[in-house]
């Protein structure tokens, strides 16, 4: 992209000064986007009798906050390893029309979510009020 800053009627410190605001809303931009290759922390959901929970993604040896949320709230907080996954079991036995969140946060601030949702043929079983 060629810029053409020889615009008639505006001072050398005017051009200076818009030559400035280009590179800086560029650096901006640039800063906002996210890196290419980036860890992405995920968290998947192994079993459900008890719940338990697989993380990846997340760096190496980082202590990891989990946190699940359903009938009350569990934590567990877990180490990731050298590749930076972990699991992590709960002393909570999800049914089939159980719903319930997962949270996990490592020390990075790196975030992962996962969450079984109510089947559609469970809103059928549930008395309406």
């Amino acid at each position: 992209m060629i810029l053409n800053l020889t615009v008639p009627g505006h001072t050398s410190a005017m051009r200076a000064a818009l030559a400035f605001l280009v590179i800086a809303a560029a650096l901006t931009a640039l800063e906002a986007a996210p890196a290419t290759g980036a860890p992405e922390a995920k968290l998947r959901i192994v079993d459900l009798s008890p719940v338990s929970v697989q993380g990846l993604g997340f760096r190496p040896r980082e202590r990891v906050r989990v946190v699940l949320y359903a009938d009350g709230k569990q934590v567990r907080t877990v180490r990731a390893n050298r590749s930076g996954t972990f699991a992590a079991k709960f002393a909570f036995f999800a049914e089939l029309c159980t719903a319930f969140n997962l949270r996990a946060t490592g020390a990075s601030g790196l975030v992962a979510v996962a969450a079984k949702k109510q089947p559609r043929q469970c809103a059928a079983l549930d008395p309406v009020p």
